[in-house]
């Protein structure tokens, strides 16, 4: 993908559309003890992570910033954390796919705060939130890895070699 503006997908709204939804739908049939009631702050405050998703092709240096800020502000007023804390990491991909490395990386640093945050929210053990936040935004290759061997040419010559490949052996190429 070039690393200019790609086009947008109708895919784009449907996708935060529905993490949207899924977000109200977790939060109005999943409470657990100690958590505000998903009454009417819950939406107004679940659906802003999710709608920046729908520009996430056109604008997705500014997707996970919003996202993200969207998210934190959700657990910050009391809600419990949800399947929303997966729209940053989805805007996250759609940095990644079409932006540098660093900006890719730079995009990480508030989608692993955020990760942190919700894993926090939820009162586990600290290694547990450290390895949840490190997991969604690790790079598997480090530095670039080199190329795979191209295959063999079987057209070259090796220098000294005969010619003749044998009886039975037909080259369509001499």
């Amino acid at each position: 993908m070039p690393l200019s503006r790609s086009r947008p997908s109708p895919a784009d709204p449907v996708v935060a559309l529905g993490l949207a939804a899924a977000g109200c739908v977790a939060g109005a049939y999943y409470r657990p003890p100690g958590w505000h009631a998903f009454d009417g702050t819950g939406p107004v405050l679940a659906c802003p992570t999710a709608l920046p998703l729908a520009v996430r092709r056109r604008l997705p240096g500014a997707t996970v910033p919003a996202s993200a800020a969207a998210y934190a502000v959700y657990p910050g007023c009391g809600h419990q954390p949800s399947v929303n804390v997966w729209t940053p990491v989805v805007g996250l991909l759609s940095l990644a796919g079409c932006r540098p490395l660093a900006v890719a990386w730079a995009g990480g640093v508030p989608v692993a705060a955020v990760t942190a945050l919700s894993g926090l929210a939820g009162h586990p053990h600290l290694a547990l939130v450290a390895a949840r936040a490190v997991l969604v935004v690790r790079d598997d290759g480090g530095p670039a890895a080199p190329p795979p061997p191209a295959p063999p040419d079987f057209r070259t010559r090796v220098p000294g070699a005969s010619r003749d490949p044998g009886p039975g052996y037909r080259d369509d190429r001499d």
